[in-house]
């Protein structure tokens, strides 16, 4: 069976893909699959059949052989959504890129398709970014109970701890400094570290709200316009009074 650690981007799937991995091998269950662009995984597909064991696969994107497999019930899926303006921060301090009206109008879009690409069905399951790093050893649980995976509370601290913030840091550190990053594409410049995929500048501050102090009232008003109606669905509320502002 294939699951996949997925959802939005810069909301925890790197973290979820770790945990659910690491939980599946500890078992004997099967393994983690290092990083594939989404666009290969109907020739990873081709190449191991269907599987007997659990294949742990990461993409933001669902394509359609993926949908196709969690609707019929061929595969499973935990994912991660997260305020979409902080998501558009924290894309832009990864990329190096400038926050304005333009870059979080396209981003904003981006990631709404992406999270629309996923299907609605029983096979996956969402956790809001703040609860999966903030409460990470109960969504370990959760997740352990949606794959139908063996966790106790003690191992699902323990695993909170080995992937909490400041040992992913210095796991990256390490990884750089002893030349053990990986190239994530033959021939391409983005490297990880293997088997966690992370990247070196991977972890920021992580901070929930941050969008408040860094994105000018122009572009928050764009991401509110492209994603208003998905952010008050997921319980993010809309900050009305500053796109007065960018009115005035």
């Amino acid at each position: 069976m294939w699951v996949f650690a997925g959802g939005m981007f810069r909301s925890g799937s790197t973290l979820q893909y770790q945990i659910v991995s690491t939980l599946i091998e500890q078992a004997g269950l099967g393994r983690r699959v290092e990083w594939r662009m989404p666009e290969e995984f109907v020739q990873l597909a081709d190449e191991t059949g269907e599987p007997d064991e659990m294949l742990v696969f990461k993409t933001h994107v669902c394509k359609h052989p993926m949908r196709e497999r969690l609707r019929d019930g061929r595969a499973l899926a935990v994912a991660a959504h997260r305020d979409l303006r902080d998501v558009i921060v924290s894309g832009a301090d990864k990329d190096g890129r400038e926050l304005t009206p333009d870059y979080c109008r396209e981003l904003a879009g981006g990631c709404l398709a992406c999270y629309n690409g996923w299907p609605t069905c029983d096979a996956i399951r969402w956790w809001p970014y703040d609860r999966l790093t903030h409460d990470t050893a109960s969504v370990t649980l959760e997740m352990a109970g949606h794959l139908d995976l063996p966790c106790t509370p003690d191992l699902a601290r323990a695993l909170a701890d080995e992937f909490a913030p400041d040992r992913q840091r210095r796991r990256i550190d390490d990884a750089v400094r002893e030349g053990q990053m990986v190239a994530a594409r033959p021939g391409g410049r983005l490297r990880h570290t293997r088997g966690d995929l992370l990247h070196p500048n991977h972890l920021k501050d992580g901070r929930t709200g941050k969008w408040r102090d860094r994105l000018s009232p122009e572009s928050l008003a764009v991401i509110e316009e492209v994603a208003g109606e998905w952010l008050t669905t997921h319980g993010y509320e809309l900050s009305g009074n500053v796109i007065r502002k960018a009115a005035i």
